[in-house]
């Protein structure tokens, strides 16, 4: 059994997390800091961060589940811009991690907007040696438009709908694509992708490694798993980071098996820091 333990810290007590913690801590592992991101506090997407952290404390790794400024229990600081709230949380976060579980060596990330930050974070805190992105930001690459209209021909659903409208007198209306939705980056403070780039070269020379996943709603940048890779053109890339694309997924990942799928992925990713230093390659 794990052990879980929710408290306030930060300056005022201001800021709330729960740390959850295997039965025997091995300081040779990192530990795993699940960042609240966009609406959604410390739980996660239908509770997907409570459950990651009990199959992470079941492997052996702690994880601190902790709701950022604004969010969940968590207070605002006013007259402080995205970046000074989010370094500043940061540093609490560390400061406790450190003061509790010695920590030194984290992997941090999360959901939407938790991906943007961690990717602010691992590249200014060189204790940051691993990173879970969920729905980071991708510039399109120069084949995006063609793998979009390709799709859209080669998908039956499309030529049934005019079947059906033909037989029936009602007039064709086409499907949605993904470049007639609202971008859904506009509400984020996303990084650039030489922000990312930076972030993940500093992991990759700190002998680290980032895990990532896209999912439906990321096809209105990103269409094709390796399109990450390529836009990053990082060398190494292959060695040190896993990329997945799930168009069948939704970004809150609605279905539990698409829950179940994610976290037995990151817990099979996870094993590459079991001794310490992660197995890379």
């Amino acid at each position: 059994m794990s052990e879980t333990d929710a408290f306030r810290f930060g300056d005022g007590d201001r800021l709330f997390g729960v740390l959850t913690l295997p039965d025997e801590l091995d300081m040779r592992r990192p530990v795993f800091v699940h960042l609240s991101g966009g609406l959604l506090h410390r739980v996660g997407p239908r509770r997907l961060y409570v459950r990651l952290a009990r199959e992470l404390a079941s492997a052996g790794f702690a994880s601190f589940r902790v709701d950022l400024s604004g969010r969940g229990d968590s207070a605002v600081v006013p007259g402080r811009t995205y970046q000074e709230a989010l370094r500043a949380d940061w540093g609490a976060v560390m400061d406790e991690l450190v003061s509790r579980v010695r920590a030194s060596r984290i992997i941090c990330g999360g959901l939407c907007s938790a991906a943007d930050d961690a990717i602010r974070v691992g590249l200014e805190d060189f204790r940051v040696v691993g990173m879970i992105l969920l729905d980071p930001v991708c510039d399109r690459d120069a084949g995006y438009n063609v793998r979009e209209a390709t799709h859209r021909l080669l998908n039956p659903a499309r030529y049934q709908r005019w079947v059906r409208a033909k037989l029936g007198g009602v007039s064709v209306r086409r499907a949605p694509s993904p470049s007639d939705a609202v971008d859904p980056l506009s509400l984020r403070h996303a990084p650039s992708m030489d922000e990312t780039r930076n972030t993940f070269e500093a992991i990759r020379d700190r002998g680290g490694s980032v895990f990532t996943l896209f999912t439906s709603y990321a096809t209105a940048y990103l269409n094709e798993e390796g399109q990450m890779g390529r836009m990053l053109a990082i060398q190494g890339y292959e060695r040190f980071a896993r990329e997945c694309y799930w168009p069948a997924a939704e970004h809150s990942f609605t279905l539990e098996v698409h829950r179940r799928r994610l976290i037995e992925e990151i817990i099979e990713w996870s094993d590459r820091f079991r001794d310490g230093a992660p197995s890379i390659g």
